[in-house]
């Protein structure tokens, strides 16, 4: 990405060529330091203490890392936390906090603006496997991810393991036209897109294992998930585990970002409000309740490069607008997806014209708790 390239540039430039765009992270340490993480400040951090946080990030962070890190930034550049999937991280928000006093630029608190859509959290899943595991988000508000349209986005997290979440959300934003220009963490590799000794490996390990994939339509992993790669195929011992992981590719291949549109909502949309604001951008909030106790029925398709791989029948309240609805489609469409690990899917919608109950604290099939 360039320093004058708008946001619509760059999602047509990343429609041909795949990769991740992320290059080199500012972090703090170029390594995960066991003794901070295994840290009571670092645990109370993650659970929420704001004093133990910022402890962690000024154990961390130094002036020279703001010194470097301001060749990244402009007028337009505002900091944004990664979503944390438990809700109470907060030492990625006292980064953007300490940085956002250093630097004069907003900050914005990623978890009142994003749903973290994935069951699990990253720590949660063997590092080598979070590439088949995509982190998925919403925006909880769209006027407020429209805020972000004008302004060059860098993304902060605590700990850069292997890049998954930082290069899902860097998609997720960029599929809104929202630019994405650099991200910063407070440990970890920096390294974010493949290099070309990595790459050569990788396509020489899937050449050598009879795993027949189009190398640039997964040019888009980080460096991080590609060695993730490597050491699954080298452990894959026998046929069956060789065609898990081709499976699993054909899960995760991009062919270019596709927008969202009005007409059709991705599975990744959704506009129903919750969290209070926080940081020092403005950000606004709605609140919807659905006091109802039958529903329309609606077959949910998902689909990839053009064919249909999943059905599904869902219910929505029948006293919602269809705009509402489709709003409400989304966000039960992301949790089938979640779910199935589909990965990257579009989806549409059709009303099948029954109209069921819906019991409160049920969720099947055919029934969605509110």
């Amino acid at each position: 990405m360039t320093e004058t390239e708008t946001p619509e540039q760059n999602a047509l430039r990343l429609s041909t060529d795949q990769r991740n765009g992320l290059g080199l992270a500012t972090v703090g340490i170029v390594a995960i330091k066991k003794d901070v993480v295994t840290s009571s400040d670092f645990f109370a951090g993650k659970g929420g203490d704001p004093v133990a946080a910022d402890k962690v990030v000024r154990h961390i962070w130094s002036d020279k890392k703001t010194e470097q890190l301001q060749e990244h930034l402009d007028t337009e550049s505002v900091f944004l936390t990664m979503p944390s999937t438990t809700r109470t991280n907060i030492i990625p928000v006292q980064l953007a906090k300490y940085l956002s006093q250093e630097t004069g630029r907003p900050w914005l608190n990623g978890d009142n603006i994003f749903n973290a859509e994935h069951n699990a959290a990253s720590k949660n899943i063997p590092r080598d496997e979070r590439i088949f595991n995509p982190r998925l988000f919403s925006p909880i508000d769209k006027r407020n991810t429209d805020k972000l349209k004008n302004k060059k986005v860098v993304l902060v997290d605590d700990i850069i393991t292997s890049g998954s979440s930082i290069r899902n959300l860097a998609e997720f934003l960029r599929s809104q036209e929202i630019n994405v220009t650099h991200a910063i963490g407070l440990m970890g590799d920096r390294r974010l897109e493949i290099d070309q000794k990595t790459e050569n490996k990788l396509k020489d390990l899937l050449k050598q294992k009879g795993i027949e994939i189009d190398f640039e339509t997964i040019h888009h992993i980080t460096r991080m998930e590609a060695g993730g790669l490597i050491r699954l195929i080298n452990n894959a011992r026998n046929d069956n585990a060789i065609q898990k992981i081709a499976r699993n590719l054909q899960r995760i291949q991009r062919h270019g970002i596709v927008k969202n549109t009005e007409r059709t909502p991705r599975a990744d949309w959704d506009q129903g409000a919750k969290g209070e604001n926080q940081g020092n951008v403005g950000t606004r909030e709605r609140v919807q309740t659905y006091p109802c106790a039958s529903g329309i029925e609606w077959q949910l398709e998902f689909i990839r490069r053009g064919v249909a791989i999943k059905y599904e029948k869902v219910s929505v309240p029948t006293d919602l607008d269809k705009t509402a609805q489709l709003q409400k489609l989304s966000k039960l469409a992301q949790k089938i997806v979640a779910k199935n690990n589909l990965g990257a899917v579009q989806v549409k919608f059709k009303e099948t014209g029954k109209t069921v109950s819906l019991q409160r604290g049920k969720d099947n099939k055919n029934n969605f708790e509110r």
